[in-house]
C-alpha cells in the first residue's frame, strides 16, 4: 500500500491479511471498501466483504443485508 496507494489490489490483499490473519474485521472491511473505490469493478474484494458481514463473529460488522448487496456483486 505504500509503494502505490491507488492499487486496488494491494489493499485487497492486505485487507486479506487483516481479515484471516489477523481476525480485525473493522480494518479488513476499511481496506476492502478502499479496494472497491479504487476499482469498483474488484469483486473479490466484495466478495471478501460480504463474508464478513455474513459471518464475522464481532456483532460492529455484521450486517446481514449489506453482506447481501455485497455478495450480489461478485
Amino acid at each position: 500500500v505504500r509503494l502505490d496507494p491507488q492499487s486496488s489490489f494491494a489493499f485487497h490483499n492486505r485487507g486479506l491479511v487483516w481479515q484471516l490473519g489477523k481476525g480485525n474485521w473493522q480494518k479488513a472491511l476499511a481496506d476492502y471498501d478502499e479496494s472497491i473505490r479504487l476499482n469498483p469493478d474488484n469483486f473479490a474484494a466484495y466478495g471478501n466483504r460480504a463474508l464478513i458481514r455474513a459471518t464475522a463473529p464481532d456483532e460492529r460488522v455484521r450486517n446481514g443485508k449489506q453482506a447481501l448487496v455485497d455478495a450480489l456483486h461478485t
